[in-house]
């Protein structure tokens, strides 16, 4: 949680320093090459979106905008994917680099199921009955978040798995290595 806590600030000012740079060099061309890679991107933005006036600028522009709290809690995620990376990879033996990403997703979900969880638990000593059918939503709701967690991990891509590498091939290195040592091969 601390290192959520110390990552999350400096994580969102970077991002906010480089996307400043980023719209500065893209609204005030300085040179022929970046004036030139503006044209390019305009002629893709018009045949694959809208015009350039409607898109606003290239994507790395325009993820802005739909609220600096979206882009908090993306920051929140890559934080927390940069503080448990470790753990998760000396326990399980694999690094998932899109969690910062999924975040976003899942979160809302999580906060709703958790706030009416914690409500359903005050009102079934108040209501039992309006408990009841709290407990109905939240189900639903922990279904719809089942649902969209196993649909993203049918996508394949969940992360980089290396217990290949750390139970097979690095202790066969070692036992040959050991092997050639012991026989005195040169």
């Amino acid at each position: 949680m601390l290192g959520i806590l110390l990552f999350t600030e400096r994580i969102e000012s970077f991002i906010y320093d480089i996307y400043e740079k980023l719209k500065d060099l893209y609204e005030k061309p300085t040179n022929i090459y970046i004036m030139l890679i503006k044209k390019r991107y305009e002629k893709r933005a018009e045949r694959f979106w809208s015009p350039i006036s409607q898109v606003g600028g290239p994507f790395f522009l325009t993820i802005a905008r739909p609220g600096k709290n979206l882009l908090r809690l993306f920051f929140i995620g890559l934080a927390a994917w940069l503080g448990g990376a470790g753990i998760l990879l000396y326990h399980f033996y694999t690094i998932n680099p899109l969690t910062s990403v999924w975040t976003v997703f899942a979160f809302p979900l999580v906060a709703l199921i958790l706030t009416l969880g914690y409500l359903k638990i005050i009102m079934s000593f108040l209501l039992p009955s309006v408990a009841a059918v709290l407990g109905v939503i939240v189900n639903l709701l922990s279904d719809l978040l089942i649902w969209i967690v196993e649909s993203i991990a049918s996508w394949h891509i969940a992360g980089w798995d290396i217990s290949q590498i750390l139970i097979g091939k690095v202790p066969d290195e070692y036992c040959l290595a050991v092997a050639d040592v012991k026989t005195g091969d040169d």
